[in-house]
């Protein structure tokens, strides 16, 4: 019967193993592509876009479609980037006030 390898350090590699492995590694931080994607933005609304959007949103929960609001708004707002960039003049943002 062979001898147990020695737990004191003898013909180890310099990587951490055993009971070091799991102290001495620092837990990386899970993030999520949205996470490093979205900026935080303050912007001020009508009250009745906020009882609209709230009232979608409402709805949409109901219906098990799980967006936030963010991504309501986000959505929003690609659509008009887009008509925008098709359209220019005759965009909805461009006939707007």
């Amino acid at each position: 019967m062979s001898k147990r390898v020695s737990v004191l350090g003898h013909g180890r590699s310099d990587s951490p193993s055993g009971v070091e492995l799991f102290f001495s590694a620092k837990p990386k931080p899970r993030m999520t592509i949205a996470k490093i994607l979205k900026k935080k933005a303050l912007f001020s609304l009508p009250d009745g876009v906020i009882n609209d959007l709230d009232r979608m949103w409402l709805e949409l929960r109901m219906q098990k479609k799980m967006i936030d609001k963010s991504g309501i708004v986000a959505l929003a707002i690609q659509h008009l980037f887009d008509d925008y960039k098709k359209n220019k003049e005759n965009s909805i943002i461009f006939k707007s006030r």
